[in-house]
C-alpha cells in the first residue's frame, strides 16, 4: 500500500504544476459531489419528509377549522343539538392536532436562539470566516384565519338572503388551529472544504433541531470556498427576530 501511495506521489510530482492544479481542482470537485451524494442529499430527503408530514397536519387542521366555522353557521340559521355534538368532537380532533404540532416544536430551535447561536458556532471554528448572518422576514406556512374569514363571509351573506332568522347566538368553537410561521436565518462564510463540512455537522448534531433550506458552495479562491447556507424553524409568533 505505501509503495502504491509512494508511486502516486511520484507520479504526481513529474507533472508540470498547471497539470498539478488541475488535479487538485478535480479531486476537490469529486470530495464535494461525494458529500452531497452521502451527506447532502439524505438531509434534504429527510428535511422534505418532515415537510410533508408538518403540512399534512396543517391541512387537516385547516379543513377541521374550516368544517367548524361551517358548522357554526348552519346552527345560526337552524339550531340543533347534533350540531353541537359535531362541533365539539371537531374541537377534541383540533386540541389532538395542536397538541402533536407543540410536541414537534419542542425540539425546534427557537427563532430567538438561532442566529446567535449559529454565531457563537462559527466563533468556535477558528478556521472559518463568517461574512454575515441575518434573519429574514418571517413567513406564514397556512393562512387558515384568511380562508375561514372568506368562509365566514360567505356563510354570513346566505344567512341574510335567507328567509329564516336566527333564535340564538351560533356556538363558538372553544379551539382554534395553531398559526405557524417559518423564521429563516441566513448565514455566509468562508472556508476549506473540510472545516466547511466539520462545521455543518456540528450544526447537523445539535440537540436543538432545525430545517435545512438551501446550501450555495462557490470555490472562490482555491482551496477556500464561500457558502451561504439559509435554515429555518417555526415559531407561533409573526414577529419578525431582526438580525
Amino acid at each position: 500500500m505505501m509503495s502504491f501511495l509512494q508511486k502516486l506521489s511520484e507520479q504526481f510530482a513529474e507533472r508540470s504544476p498547471r497539470e498539478r492544479v488541475l488535479i487538485a481542482v478535480l479531486l476537490q470537485v469529486l470530495l464535494i459531489v461525494l458529500f452531497m451524494m452521502l451527506w447532502l442529499d439524505p438531509q434534504m430527503d429527510q428535511k422534505i419528509g418532515a415537510q410533508r408530514q408538518l403540512e399534512a397536519v396543517k391541512s387537516e387542521q385547516q379543513q377541521l377549522q374550516l368544517t367548524i366555522d361551517a358548522l357554526d353557521q348552519a346552527l345560526a340559521k337552524d339550531p340543533d343539538q347534533q350540531v353541537r355534538k359535531d362541533i365539539q368532537q371537531l374541537d377534541v380532533q383540533l386540541v389532538r392536532l395542536n397538541r402533536e404540532l407543540e410536541n414537534s416544536m419542542g425540539a425546534l430551535l427557537s427563532p430567538q436562539q438561532m442566529a446567535p447561536l449559529l454565531e457563537t458556532m462559527m466563533k468556535e471554528s477558528h478556521q472559518l470566516r463568517l461574512l454575515s448572518i441575518r434573519s429574514m422576514q418571517p413567513q406564514p406556512i397556512t393562512d387558515v384565519s384568511q380562508e375561514t374569514a372568506q368562509a365566514s363571509n360567505t356563510s354570513t351573506d346566505e344567512a341574510k338572503n335567507s328567509d329564516s332568522v336566527p333564535t340564538e347566538q351560533p356556538i363558538q368553537p372553544s379551539v382554534r388551529a395553531m398559526t405557524l410561521y417559518q423564521h429563516p436565518v441566513k448565514i455566509e462564510f468562508t472556508g476549506r472544504y473540510f472545516d466547511i463540512a466539520n462545521y455543518l455537522l456540528k450544526l447537523e448534531q445539535m440537540p436543538q433541531r432545525f430545517y435545512w433550506q438551501s446550501l450555495d458552495y462557490q470555490v472562490s479562491d482555491f482551496p477556500r470556498a464561500k457558502v451561504v447556507l439559509q435554515i429555518y424553524t417555526l415559531g407561533q409568533r409573526e414577529a419578525f427576530i431582526g438580525g
